[in-house]
């Protein structure tokens, strides 16, 4: 797991849901996520909405986790809002988080 690779026994927060609510995979997908690469979830949102990107990003700065997951990019707008706004506020190293059937479900940022 790259997650693992990148922030093995450090922190992350979980952003959003996967798509798989029906599948026991929805909030959950961060949490499994987390337990499997070995990292502490520190904080969690269950979805951006109406929130600021700016005011999360201060967060996340302020918080400082190893990692940032951000799920939900099939179907929840404000998911991909902050992630295009973490990207372009300079959190420039991410892998994309790809379902083989369903293409990319999410992101993971490397902030250290």
């Amino acid at each position: 797991m790259k997650l693992a690779a990148h922030a093995d026994g450090d922190t992350t927060i979980t952003i959003g849901s996967a798509a798989y609510v029906d599948h026991g995979m929805g909030f959950e997908a961060g949490i499994y996520a987390a337990y499997f690469a070995n990292t502490k979830i520190v904080a969690d949102l269950e979805t951006p909405g109406t929130i600021p990107s700016e005011t999360i990003i201060a967060d996340l700065v302020r918080v400082n986790p190893a990692s940032v997951m951000v799920w939900g990019m099939r179907q929840d707008p404000s998911c991909v809002r902050l992630a295009r706004d973490m990207q372009l506020h300079g959190f420039s190293k991410f892998l994309p988080i790809v379902d083989a059937k369903d293409g990319q479900v999410g992101t993971i940022f490397f902030l250290r």
